[in-house]
């Protein structure tokens, strides 16, 4: 016999048990069956459990019978069943050892002694006295006998030679009050075999998970979740009833698993990393979901001639519930993009383009037309708060990554209190749309939190507070029509939570407008307007992203720094416009897009005109791409 593994022992143990609850129930002669009538089973026991099988706390029965399930096993009061004439310890006539010959139990008693050692702590002749008296019972039955006279005296001689080893042995893996369970009188027979399915669901649970899921799996495997189902007790109960005892006697293994589940050893590990139910976040993955498509794995093990039955039923039967989860996934996002465009019908759609829905920690479903270019880019400036778990602010760019599942602090941005966190928008802007205009993806509960929106991140809009389980805003009641905005402050308002300070994932404009910048330097020499060849071939690499946006409006707009005079460089900064504005019509057409062109000089710098590199900054052509 191989040794026991300690982490798997209490799966040995309830297996054990198990194995002695079967043959007691199967020792049962027809014949008794017979003689036995609906109205005599009904005096004795009353049923009262639920459809799945859990019988803790389901039975009516008389005081001789009466039973409660504990944590893992079914224990019994049996002093309340010891007779008033109870003989003493020494009177009870020993049963020699030769007698373990006569056990008509499936598994060989010396094989069972090692465990019993382990589990009670008993010797071999402790346990040869054990088996002698099951021997005596199942003889008893074999006779229909146990629950007359005879069968009560073995049973007092049993509990007796029990309660004398709980004296000698005070401190067992097991209690030793557990043995008593194989000597119940057989009207309790409907009562064992719904114990075995709760046994068995307990038994499931202390299988340590390396052998239910693969490393690097983080959410319930296809395996762990079969575990749980109903229909897998009776796989169990039906394996050990086949004399499969066994089982008891070897260390758990993927082998043991992969023949229970009816699966090759190669298919029980491609079950393992698969996980059993898809967490989607985005539309893109619920369109890839719906293919019906699983692991490329499986889906080669599936064309093969030697591929198990079984494993081809399941794995059917898990791309049929990928496929629904998929479904309804973009159901719910249809209509989050059916409400943008019902509340901004100017707004050219963008069906195969740069859109996506996001689902956020709060399962809000979030259209967003320009998909991941509507993120925060860069971080200007962090001041931590008080108290603050996670200071990473770059934790807050680009498209949400935080997993609720993982818990993983470090891809949100905890402010702290009073804390301040200042972000840019880099290639789109805030505008103003019907409807909300900004979300913010936060985790966890949506803290007080003051907004400030700036064009320039020197002069601020305050846009008052985010609350109320809320993280869509709208701009419109603070800004002027057709205004934009590159920077959202967000600054935590001193108010008390477990964690203080917003935690933040993300932040998108949810209309925006694609914004697009080129260097003078590389465009144009230096006074001139004339596009120079790697000037021309920029402009139409930016024509190319410009293309995914079907429709829309084009402003194209020149600036300089403040060398030379006002009206020379608003005169620059307007022919610069035109040169770019002329090579984009030339690549995208006139027909798709209305087209707009500025030269605003020295008006509008990024960065103050105080040092050479402030004004190579400031020397610049933007183009904003609005789909409407």
């Amino acid at each position: 016999m191989q040794p026991i593994n300690r982490k798997n022992g209490p799966l040995y143990l309830a297996l054990l048990v198990l194995t002695f609850v079967l043959a007691s129930c199967n020792s049962k002669s027809s014949k008794e069956k017979e003689n036995q009538s609906d109205s005599e089973v009904s005096e004795t026991l009353e049923y009262n459990g639920d459809s799945n099988g859990d019988s803790r706390n389901s039975y009516d029965t008389n005081a001789e019978d009466q039973t409660e399930v504990g944590t893992l096993f079914i224990e019994e009061d049996f002093l309340a069943q010891k007779k008033a004439d109870e003989p003493e310890w020494d009177e009870i006539p020993k049963v020699e050892e030769d007698d373990k010959n006569q056990s008509k139990f499936d598994v060989d008693p010396e094989e069972l002694k090692p465990l019993f050692k382990t589990f009670f702590g008993l010797d071999s002749k402790e346990s040869n006295q054990f088996f002698s008296y099951k021997a005596k019972m199942d003889e008893l039955k074999s006779k229909n006998q146990f629950d007359g006279p005879e069968g009560d005296r073995l049973r007092q001689q049993a509990y007796a030679f029990i309660d004398e080893l709980k004296k000698t042995k005070p401190k067992t893996v097991a209690p030793l009050e557990e043995l008593k369970f194989i000597f119940r009188k057989s009207n309790l027979e409907k009562k064992r075999k719904d114990s075995l399915r709760y046994v068995i669901r307990e038994s499931l649970k202390q299988i340590p998970q390396e052998f239910l899921r693969a490393d690097g799996v983080v959410d319930v495997s296809y395996i762990e979740a079969e575990l749980r189902k109903e229909e897998f007790y009776l796989i169990i109960e039906k394996f050990i009833e086949e004399n499969k005892q066994q089982m008891v006697l070897k260390n758990l293994d993927d082998a043991q698993l992969a023949e229970l589940m009816e699966v090759t050893e190669e298919e029980y590990q491609m079950l393992k990393e698969t996980p059993a139910q898809t967490h989607l976040k985005t539309a893109s993955e619920a369109e890839e979901l719906a293919k019906g498509q699983l692991s490329e794995e499986i889906e080669q093990q599936l064309k093969k001639a030697s591929v198990s039955e079984k494993f081809t039923e399941r794995m059917k039967a898990q791309k049929k519930k990928q496929v629904a989860v998929a479904k309804k996934f973009l159901a719910n996002c249809k209509r989050a993009e059916t409400k943008f465009y019902k509340e901004n019908p100017s707004w050219y759609s963008n069906k195969e383009g740069l859109s996506e829905v996001y689902l956020s920690d709060h399962d809000d479903y979030v259209f967003l037309p320009l998909g991941k270019l509507s993120f925060a880019d860069q971080v200007i400036s962090f001041d931590r708060g008080d108290g603050a778990s996670s200071a990473n602010p770059n934790a807050a760019l680009n498209e949400p990554d935080y997993d609720r599942r993982l818990q993983d602090y470090s891809k949100m941005c905890n402010l702290g209190t009073k804390g301040v966190l200042t972000l840019q928008f880099v290639d789109n802007v805030l505008i103003d749309v019907n409807g909300p205009d900004l979300f913010v993806f936060e985790v966890g509960a949506i803290e007080p939190t003051l907004l400030e929106i700036s064009k320039d991140g020197q002069n601020w809009v305050d846009i008052g507070k985010i609350e109320g389980g809320t993280a869509q805003i709208d701009i419109a009641p603070f800004i002027n029509p057709g205004d934009t905005f590159n920077y959202v402050r967000f600054t935590d308002l001193d108010t008390y939570s477990a964690v203080p300070g917003a935690d933040i994932d993300a932040v998108a404009t949810i209309g925006g407008a694609l914004r697009l910048s080129l260097d003078s330097a590389v465009l144009f020499d230096t006074g001139k307007f004339e596009l120079k060849p790697e000037g021309v071939t920029a402009v139409k690499a930016l024509a190319t992203q410009i293309k995914s946006i079907p429709k829309g409006t084009i402003s194209v707009d020149g600036h300089t720094d403040n060398v030379g005079s006002i009206q020379s460089n608003m005169t620059l900064s307007k022919k610069r416009a035109a040169s770019v504005a002329k090579i984009l019509r030339q690549e995208l057409g006139e027909v798709a897009f209305k087209w707009k062109e500025n030269g605003y000089g020295e008006n509008k710098p990024l960065v103050p005109n105080t040092t050479d590199e402030n004004k190579q900054k400031n020397r610049r052509v933007e183009i904003l791409v609005t789909p409407f």
